[in-house]
């Protein structure tokens, strides 16, 4: 037998070796035969030699075992060795099917514990990405731990100091015994129904212990809690339509307005239960009487105006457009009383002109003493009879201001809405007589504060409330031109006295 030499394929690192073709059987068995002769022809060579060597030797037959022996010796160690190496064997540059078997085993072998490795390093990767990712979460969590922790401490000090307060009011009211607790006194409009509440005017506070307030809605609420109803007596009150804007598109909410000569407030309802915001009239900067509804934003409503105070802007929308402009002048009557007007001279003009001179046709008033002026649709308000030092007097009303047309007189009225002034002449600044109207219950209040010059209408008659005096209107004449005319009255008699 011919001696054919091992060697051990790699364990590891190697690419599969491409598959060559498979020798039929018949090759098998020619290429087995060729080297058995070949090993029989070496042994017998190599027998001979060793004979001669040893002078004699014992013949072929002994060389021919040795030879076996020896073969036998060489595969038992080639085969250990390439067992010691991982098995797989390679004869030559060929290898027979078995070994070729045996190699590409070791090589799936080899490749699995690659991808198992892998899969390992991959695993690690993750695991270690977890935990950053987890670790990330941590300090999330503490932050907001500790920024909830920071507001309960804020919070904590406002409810003590709130705590502080009522137990001085309770020691300064132990004395009476009324008999009613806290829980039974008026609720405060923070403690209304907030199911219907804007969410743009009122912020109810929440109960929760979770998730205490931020400094942001802390100051919102305080701000809030503030805005407790006046203790002035309403000028105007009535109901209108709040715009609520949103996400997509905005709401109308049926409110409760009332408006004093302090501020505007905004209540739920007519209840007066839930005070949902207030506007002081010192902040008040501007009302813009014409708002350009989108279409999408129009129902609901026929007209509405926006009242800005800073940062706040606030539509108001209104079912016609008498009921806007009576709010309008009102709202910059009263202001114009003591600040700056906050609507612009002309649109005030248009207003009190559509509101106290159109649609009337005119009509005559009398006096008590018989003194009788007429009033035509255009303005124009001229004596009639009576008094004889008036002959000849000529006056026109634009809806804000009755000024003389003869050469007779400069004196002059001025309504704005809520104030009705008499001035002596057009140049002047301070009025020599005033008197304030009372929309809610319809009088005339004097502005030095004497209860009997106060004025009253009743249908067609302006009357004293206090002594006599009255003015009778037949037809259809401004209200306002009426009482100018009192004051014209007033002014002659200061004028005689003097």
């Amino acid at each position: 037998m011919g001696v054919r030499k091992v060697h051990a394929p790699p364990t590891s690192g190697i690419s599969k070796p491409e598959q060559p073709a498979r020798p039929t059987r018949k090759k098998l068995q020619e290429e087995d035969e060729e080297i058995d002769m070949e090993g029989c022809f070496e042994g017998v060579a190599r027998g001979e030699g060793e004979g001669e060597a040893k002078g004699g030797g014992d013949g072929a037959g002994s060389g021919s075992e040795n030879d076996e022996n020896a073969v036998e010796r060489e595969e038992a160690e080639a085969k250990a060795e390439a067992e010691a190496d991982g098995g797989g064997a390679e004869v030559g540059e060929e290898m027979t099917p078995r070994d070729r078997e045996g190699a590409e085993e070791d090589l799936e072998e080899s490749g699995e514990q690659n991808e198992a490795a892998d899969a390992g390093e991959k695993e690690e990767k993750r695991r270690e990405s977890g935990e950053s990712g987890e670790k990330k979460k941590q300090k999330k969590k503490k932050k907001r731990r500790s920024r909830r922790q920071s507001d309960a401490n804020v919070a904590g000090a406002g409810s003590s100091r709130k705590a502080e307060g009522e137990g001085e009011d309770a020691e300064e009211e132990s004395g009476n015994d009324s008999g009613l607790s806290e829980s039974e006194g008026p609720s405060s409009p923070l403690r209304g129904d907030s199911s219907d509440t804007d969410q743009s005017l009122v912020l109810t506070p929440s109960t929760s212990k979770k998730r205490p307030l931020s400094h942001k809605l802390l100051r919102r609420r305080d701000k809030m809690e503030q805005a407790t109803a006046s203790t002035m007596p309403a000028y105007k009150c009535g109901d209108a339509k709040l715009f609520i804007p949103g996400t997509l598109r905005g709401s109308w909410k049926q409110r409760w307005f009332v408006l004093n000569e302090e501020k505007l407030e905004i209540y739920k309802d007519n209840s007066l239960t839930a005070l949902l915001s207030d506007i002081p009239l010192v902040v008040l900067t501007k009302i813009d009487p014409i708002v350009q509804l989108k279409a999408k934003d129009k129902k609901g409503v026929a007209t509405a105006i926006t009242i800005m105070s800073g940062e706040l802007r606030l539509t108001v929308g209104f079912d016609d457009e008498r009921e806007k402009s009576h709010w309008c002048v009102a709202i910059n009557g009263l202001r114009a009383k003591n600040y700056k007007p906050c609507i612009d001279k002309v649109e005030n003009h248009v207003l009190l002109n559509t509101l106290y001179m159109a649609g009337y046709k005119g009509g005559n008033v009398k006096g008590a003493d018989e003194e009788e002026w007429s009033y035509r649709g255009n303005g124009v308000l001229r004596y009639a009879e009576g008094e004889e030092s008036l002959e000849g007097h000529v006056f026109q009303w634009d809806g804000e201001r009755l000024k003389s047309k003869c050469a007779e007189t400069t004196a002059n009225g001025q309504w704005t809405g809520v104030m009705l002034h008499w001035f002596e002449d057009e140049e002047s600044n301070k009025p020599v007589l005033s008197y304030q109207w009372h929309g809610d219950i319809r009088e005339y209040h004097s502005s030095d504060g004497d209860q009997q010059k106060t004025w009253k209408w009743t249908r067609h008659f302006l009357a004293r409330k206090e002594g006599r005096g009255e003015w009778i209107m037949e037809g259809n004449v401004p209200e306002p031109v009426v009482m100018l005319l009192q004051l014209m009255k007033e002014w002659r008699c200061i004028q005689g006295r003097s």
